[in-house]
């Protein structure tokens, strides 16, 4: 019975972790998505994105990187609990996701891209913790939606008018 019992908790966790080491190209670890902003110019969009970005980006004192009002482009840097579920969390249980955030505007409309994207573990003993690019395909599958969500918060906010 104990052997039994054994046998499938070893196959229970080798399927759990099996997604955790298909490694994903280069081209899968960025996101990219576009929204139509009807009414806002592109220099209204960069400073609603800025204030957004400001508010949302709280793990970093200053979240904005780089800021060019007259390209129509904002960078920030932002971070999200890492989203575990089950099995899951047993690892990465308090972990955080960082990224950057590029916003790009014109006059009506906007692409967002989320690059650098890292796994940042808590300290825990006498480790001060690790950060580490995604490579994973069960990771971004867990992160990606996310950021959809992150990305959703702004369109919501940028379309509010004020």
């Amino acid at each position: 019975m104990m052997k039994k019992t054994m046998m499938i908790l070893l196959l229970v966790v080798m399927t759990a972790c099996s997604g955790s080491f298909t490694r994903i190209p280069e081209a899968d670890k960025t996101l990219r998505m576009s929204a139509d902003i009807a009414g806002l110019t592109q220099a209204q969009i960069i400073q609603k994105t800025q204030t957004w970005m400001e508010k949302e980006f709280t793990a970093y004192l200053n979240p904005i990187l780089s800021d060019d009002r007259d390209e129509g482009k904002i960078i920030g840097r932002g971070q999200i609990a890492y989203p575990c579920s089950w099995v899951g969390c047993i690892s990465k249980e308090n972990w955080k996701v960082a990224f950057d955030m590029y916003v790009k505007s014109a006059d009506g409309s906007m692409e967002s891209l989320f690059r650098n994207i890292q796994l940042l573990s808590p300290p825990s003993g006498a480790s001060s913790g690790m950060t580490s690019p995604v490579w994973s395909k069960r990771d971004m599958d867990a992160i990606r939606p996310e950021l959809v969500k992150l990305n959703q918060s702004l369109i919501r906010f940028l379309s509010i008018q004020q």
